[in-house]
């Protein structure tokens, strides 16, 4: 499970790679590859090392309050566990 303090990055040997026929974004890990949805996209892309799990949930969820900004921490939170479990994302404490 990931920390809030915790620095996500993407894994050394993961690449990214958009394939423009389907209009997805692939991560492949070797001979695997995991298709990203929108969210996981997003998220991804702020994961380097640098922002902390907090700071990828604000950057995120801007100016939601309330409510909103509760479902999409939690749905966040839940994209960056699959993504450290699928060994895309490295959960990085400092």
């Amino acid at each position: 499970m990931v920390a809030f303090s915790s620095r996500p990055r993407l894994a050394p040997n993961v690449r990214l790679r958009f394939e423009r026929s389907g209009g997805r974004l692939l991560a492949v890990l070797g001979q695997r590859s995991l298709e990203l949805d929108a969210m996981a996209a997003d998220v991804l892309r702020l994961c380097t090392g640098k922002r902390t799990v907090d700071g990828i949930i604000g950057a995120l969820t801007g100016s939601e309050r309330g409510a909103q900004r509760e479902d999409l921490r939690r749905s966040v939170i839940g994209c960056l566990n699959t993504l450290v479990d699928a060994a895309v994302v490295l959960n990085c404490l400092r």
